[in-house]
């Protein structure tokens, strides 16, 4: 049958459920205190597209390589999916990988998550991603290229190639949101 529990009560010993428990107002992990309270777990699908810092391209993106999933458990995003063009021109600026989910948290540490290049990229111009960071208040990721020096390089327009199967990547990475 069914068990209703309602305020705080206190089970004692083990318990065993057979079917689903649900917690409307969260469930209490390794203590009672605010940063204890699991309130928020979902998992869901986007769309991940690339984008410019000062001017947007044109691509035509690669249905068969273009998805997304995430999942996030309280204030953490966690992301992976594959994306590449059949076509891409124009565009102008640092390359960024938009449509996440959710924007980064807006305020504290400058650079709340990021994102690593998994299993492989290919298809690229001179530069090729490696991986990538997100900042505060942000919804995208900035993409970041090999480099062998101690130079920040990011991925620029002039690295998206043009023809068909190019600019692939392989991800997977994580932000904090508020």
């Amino acid at each position: 049958g069914d068990l209703t529990v309602d305020g705080n009560t206190d089970i004692g010993g083990a318990v065993t459920v057979d079917g689903s428990i649900t917690a409307s107002s969260g469930i209490y992990l390794g203590g009672t205190g605010s940063d204890n309270l699991l309130d928020d777990y979902e998992i869901g699908t986007w769309t991940p597209s690339y984008d410019c810092a000062t001017a947007s391209p044109t691509i035509t993106y690669d249905v068969e390589e273009r998805s997304a999933a995430y999942i996030k458990i309280g204030k953490m995003v966690f992301v992976h999916g594959t994306i590449r063009t059949d076509a891409a021109s124009g565009g102008s600026g640092g390359l960024h990988l938009i449509g996440l989910p959710f924007s980064a948290k807006a305020s504290g540490s400058e650079r709340c998550g990021g994102f690593s290049v998994s299993g492989y990229q290919s298809g690229w111009g001179a530069s090729h991603p490696t991986g990538g960071y997100i900042n505060n208040g942000t919804d995208y990721f900035v993409i970041m290229a090999n480099s062998n020096t101690a130079d920040v390089i990011v991925v620029d327009h002039t690295d998206l190639v043009a023809g068909g199967n190019k600019n692939f990547m392989m991800f997977h990475g994580q932000y904090e949101i508020d």
